[in-house]
């Protein structure tokens, strides 16, 4: 029931009051339909009456300051905003009753499993089998990358190198290979993150190795306009994650040994100062920008075939800098080749080769 001004108030004996002179209040009976209010006029006494009678008295004087006095109907809900409520009206809504129940508060959503909108997600389907550190970590492929991990890792003296180059003499000799194999073996079996980069924007092949299709990287970064954040992909491996190369430019060694190219490595070594850094980039003798790489970062590796012509190795070497190789890797050898190898019969021409690892 909404407010509702009374204007008839019952006395003790049942008589009824006016009230104050001046108003015009209204009574709403049971069925909700207004009734005649008596006249406010007070009619004296009349003699002769009988005792008990209906006499009409005036409204006592505490009855004009009465919280019952006639009041204007008015809903609080049509208030206007910021608008005084009229007197005797409360200023908000009734407080709900102490026994009323309370809906209960807003469970918030769970967090998602969905990958992040924007990156691109790898394809377990798409995986390279020679990747093989992933696919057979127990097998004797993964294994020889355990032992390359520990010669790198752990030096006779001197600190480990944080950031390694990976190349090789010529093409298809297996750098990307080594490269990708040696980071997840890192990942997977050290307590240390990895990045690794592909720095091979002629054709590079890190992407498709771990089921990536597309993705944007080096090249999208270098050309302006993307952030190094958003290239950095999670490979589906714990604590390895990759910048690819993204789409092939036109001008790959312009790029490659531009200013903000150094910058970047640079920042990469400060950022991720607690993650080794593994950078698989061209043969400099078939890509120039190697050689500018190989002036910014710690230590490089060399990946050769077997049966490689050692006029080539020498010459990849004469381009590098000595001091920073810090192994050779012997590349699609068969197991009765391995067996009967050595590296003073394949290297017997130069003395550099015969005690690195």
């Amino acid at each position: 029931m909404g407010i509702v001004a009374k204007a008839i108030r019952k006395s003790k004996t049942g008589s009824a009051k006016p009230a104050a002179a001046g108003a015009e209040p209204t009574a709403i009976g049971s069925a909700g339909q207004a009734a005649a209010a008596p006249p406010p006029a007070a009619l004296p006494e009349q003699p002769g009456e009988a005792a008990g009678g209906p006499a009409v008295l005036p409204a006592p004087a505490e009855a004009q300051s009465s919280p019952l006095r006639a009041l204007p109907t008015v809903h609080v809900l049509e208030r206007q905003p910021g608008g005084a409520p009229p007197e005797g009206v409360p200023a908000g809504p009734p407080a709900a009753p102490e026994s009323a129940a309370m809906p209960p508060p807003a469970q918030a959503p769970p967090p998602s499993a969905e990958p992040p909108a924007g990156k691109p997600q790898p394809d377990s389907a798409k995986i390279e089998p020679d990747l093989v550190s992933l696919a057979t970590p127990e097998g004797p492929e993964a294994e020889l990358f355990k032992l390359l991990r520990t010669r790198i890792l752990f030096p006779p003296s001197g600190r480990p190198p944080r950031t390694i180059l990976v190349t090789s003499a010529v093409a298809e000799e297996g750098k990307s290979f080594v490269a990708s194999n040696l980071a997840v073996n890192i990942a997977k079996n050290v307590d240390e993150h990895v990045l690794l980069v592909d720095c091979d924007l002629r054709k590079p092949s890190i992407h498709a190795k771990f089921g990536f299709n597309g993705a944007k990287g080096l090249s999208e970064y270098l050309t302006g306009g993307v952030e190094l954040h958003s290239l950095l992909l999670k490979a589906g491996v714990e604590k390895l994650t990759l910048l690819t190369s993204g789409a092939p430019p036109p001008n790959p060694s312009e790029l490659v040994t531009s200013a903000k190219m150094a910058a970047l490595i640079e920042e990469l070594k400060a950022r991720y100062d607690d993650r080794y850094i593994i950078i698989d980039s061209p043969p400099p003798m078939m890509a120039p920008e190697t050689s500018a790489i190989a002036k910014w970062v710690d230590g490089i590796l060399v990946v050769v075939k077997y049966g490689t012509p050692i006029d080539l190795v020498e010459e990849l070497v004469s381009q590098l800098d000595r001091d920073k190789i810090i192994g050779v890797v012997i590349n699609k050898i068969s197991q009765r080749e391995f067996r009967s190898y050595s590296y003073k019969k394949y290297y017997g021409r130069s003395g550099y080769y015969r005690y690195r690892a």
